[in-house]
Parts: C-alpha cells; sequence; structure tokens
C-alpha cells in the first residue's frame, strides 16, 4: 500500500473514531441543507454565499474539541432564491453514527447586488449553534440550516452581516 493510501485510510479510521459515540457504530447519512431567514434579505435580488464546510461536533467531545469538519462542493448558492421549501443542498455524506450536539458553517465569499443594482459587501459572523440530532445506520438526518442577513447601516461601519440564526433537523429512511 502507498504511502498516501496509507495516509488516506489512517485519517478516515481517525475521522469515524472521533465521530461515533460508540466504538462500534455504524455510519449514517448526514444531509445539509440551507435557507434564508426573512430579515433583510428582501434588499437583495441576489445574494451568492459559498459556504466551503460544515463543522458537526459529537455529543461525547470536549465543548471546544473534536468538531468533524465536512467539505462541500464549493458550489455559490443564491440563498435569496431559498425563503421557503427545503434549502439548498450543501452536503449529502457518510458519518459515523452517533449523537451530535454542535453545528457549524464556513462561509468562504459571498457576493451581493442589492434592489436598487448596487453591489454590497456581506460579512459572515462564524458562529456555532446547539443542535441536538443523532445519526443513525439507515437513516439520513437532514439538518437544515437558517441564515439571516441583518442590515447594519445604523451601526459604525455599516454594511450587511450574515449569521446562523439556528438549524433544525428531521430523520428519514435512508438506502447508504
Amino acid at each position: 500500500m502507498g504511502r498516501r493510501s496509507l495516509l488516506a485510510v489512517s485519517l478516515s479510521a481517525v475521522l469515524l473514531a472521533a465521530g461515533g459515540a460508540t466504538p462500534l457504530s455504524k455510519n449514517g447519512i448526514l444531509e445539509v441543507r440551507v435557507t434564508d431567514h426573512r430579515e433583510a434579505i428582501e434588499d437583495f435580488s441576489s445574494l451568492r454565499v459559498t459556504i466551503s464546510k460544515v463543522g458537526i461536533h459529537p455529543a461525547t467531545a470536549p465543548r471546544r474539541e473534536g468538531w468533524i469538519d465536512l467539505a462541500t462542493s464549493g458550489e455559490s448558492i443564491d440563498i435569496t432564491k431559498h425563503l421557503d421549501g427545503p434549502g439548498a443542498l450543501l452536503l449529502r455524506t457518510g458519518v459515523a453514527g452517533g449523537r451530535y450536539n454542535g453545528f457549524r458553517v464556513e462561509v468562504s465569499g459571498s457576493k451581493g447586488q442589492l434592489q436598487n443594482k448596487e453591489e454590497a459587501e456581506v460579512k459572515f459572523i462564524e458562529s456555532a449553534v446547539f443542535l441536538l440530532f443523532p445519526v443513525t445506520s439507515g437513516k439520513a438526518t437532514i439538518v437544515t440550516v437558517d441564515l439571516y442577513v441583518v442590515d447594519m447601516s445604523d451601526h459604525p461601519g455599516g454594511g450587511y452581516e450574515m449569521r446562523v440564526r439556528g438549524a433544525t433537523h428531521r430523520m428519514v429512511d435512508s438506502k447508504l
């Protein structure tokens, strides 16, 4: 086995072991979707956001340690198109079965165009949210992250900020 293959197998084993609540837990499916809450989003004709990764936190890990980062496709999503409905699909992947208690997203870029055709910078304020959710074999856990945009024009520095408002989950039957 080549050096790269051995490294990939070792890294996979570490990630699977870190994510599970029990040493013998099986993989389940995690699907992550994003929606936008109706705050200042009506100011925009489009707001393309690139979420490069999501993080999940195993319930068995210390609060500030143990986060498992999962890469997304890196495609930008126009969140003005996802105010209602199921949301835009960010990620669907197998993860170690177990209980998780935290969720975060990393935004690597955003490009907004206001209704008046001006471009607007939107600063993402990163934060983790508490969300207790299971991942189990034979099921898909769908986590929907609700983003919101705030008009900060009446504050020093002005502009717009985007934050995670919260997240919800539901489980559905699925085949791996």
